[in-house]
């Protein structure tokens, strides 16, 4: 059950679409607020615009390669793999900025690198790709 707080008080709804599901908004008329125990499950909401739940294994990501040298104007692969998740989908980021920007380089949502036509300041350039299911579970290049 999703218990939402945004109406009346102990107000349920549904629309009786086959038959006998009268007869079970008629049942469900006789409970009252006391027979349920409210739950504070937001320990496990990834994002609170959404209906994922994060997960009970502990999900990791890896990158590969796990260092690379990429000249100027040119492009590389980057690889990830997302491990006890339910998607291998990832958030990329170059030097921290979502998708990277044209001073450290750009970072494709597929993971294609193209770095950028002059080298960042102190030349190094770190690529993560973070989980969409536990973000905190992070790859770094």
């Amino acid at each position: 059950m999703i218990l939402a707080d945004n109406g009346s008080a102990c107000i349920s709804q549904g629309r009786p679409t086959i038959a006998g599901t009268i007869a079970i908004f008629t049942c469900w008329a006789s409970f009252r607020a006391s027979n349920f125990e409210a739950v504070d499950v937001s320990s496990l909401m990834i994002d609170p615009n959404s209906g994922q739940a994060k997960q009970s294994t502990t999900v990791s990501v890896t990158v590969s390669p796990s260092a690379a040298t990429v000249p100027v104007n040119t492009t590389a692969a980057v690889h990830r793999h997302v491990t006890n998740a339910t998607t291998q989908n990832v958030n990329w980021t170059s030097n921290g900025a979502p998708g990277g920007n044209s001073t450290v380089g750009l970072i494709t949502t597929s993971g294609l690198y193209t770095a950028p036509a002059v080298p960042p300041s102190g030349g190094t350039v770190t690529v993560q790709a973070a989980s969409t299911v536990s973000p905190s579970a992070m790859g770094t290049l």
